[in-house]
């Protein structure tokens, strides 16, 4: 069985596709080092990112895809599924080969998975255009903590930049550690985010600033006065917003859904 490894980049990853269409090969899984499990008698591949193999290949795919095709490829990759790396391999090595678009050829197993995989994140992504609630930690800054089931951060950028364009704010990804930044000019994507003590002690607590939990208050007072009693239905609310949601939206924090 052969085994790819690459750095988790995306680069890294069209490194490791392109590789395998040269040596006409597709491997059993292309995965970052900590997520390897193999045997004794397994073969490993490492790949070393090569951007401009990755830049050209990447070209290469613009003339075979639409638009709406690279975002799906983008979308599955961020997605963060088993098996999605792979399948998204196998899904490039299919459209390089085939003389006609097989975008919607979702007869197919693997075009079929890797459009599942894009909804996946693009259902994520618009949930949580409308969720996240940014806190002000320190005078004109403001933070959004979240653990979504995908990689969503870098698809969320742009939405926030443009509509807190004068502010200062950070998007966490708790799970992965990584988030974007924006300082009022440009966005910054980072990694290994290590937050002051007093804001992680914070999550069992009250970090924020008192004009800031008034606010808090305040929000919670227009949710619960436009919740009618008689209509509630906590298992609906927890179809349409999963309670691994809650934790980080203000208008549960009282309630006590942390």
């Amino acid at each position: 069985m052969l085994h790819y490894i690459y750095d988790g980049t995306f680069d890294g990853f069209l490194t490791a596709v392109r590789e395998a269409m040269e040596r006409d090969e597709l491997p059993e899984t292309i995965v970052t080092e900590d997520k390897l499990k193999t045997d004794l008698f397994a073969e490993i591949r490492l790949i070393e990112t090569d951007f401009e193999k990755a830049k050209e290949f990447l070209g290469a795919i613009l003339k075979k895809l639409s638009r709406d095709g690279l975002k799906t490829v983008l979308y599955c990759f961020l997605s963060e599924e088993p098996g999605s790396e792979i399948a998204l391999c196998e899904y490039l090595q299919k459209v390089m080969a085939a003389d006609r678009n097989i975008e919607t050829k979702l007869s197919d197993p693997v075009v079929f998975q890797v459009r599942k995989a894009m909804e996946k994140v693009s259902k994520e992504v618009n949930l949580f255009k409308g969720i996240l609630r940014f806190r002000e930690i320190e005078t004109g800054f403001y933070y959004a903590p979240i653990e979504p089931d995908h990689q969503i951060t870098p698809l969320l950028a742009e939405h926030f930049r443009k509509r807190f364009p004068d502010q200062r704010w950070f998007i966490h990804d708790r799970r992965r550690n990584c988030g974007v930044y924006y300082d009022g000019n440009e966005v910054r994507f980072l990694r290994n985010v290590e937050l002051k003590p007093e804001l992680e002690a914070g999550f069992d607590s009250d970090p924020f600033p008192e004009e800031e939990l008034e606010r808090q208050k305040l929000w919670n007072v227009y949710f619960k006065s436009i919740e009618i009693k008689e209509r509630m239905n906590p298992n609906l609310q927890r179809q349409h917003l999963p309670a691994r949601y809650w934790r980080y939206l203000v208008e549960k924090v009282e309630s006590g859904n942390r």
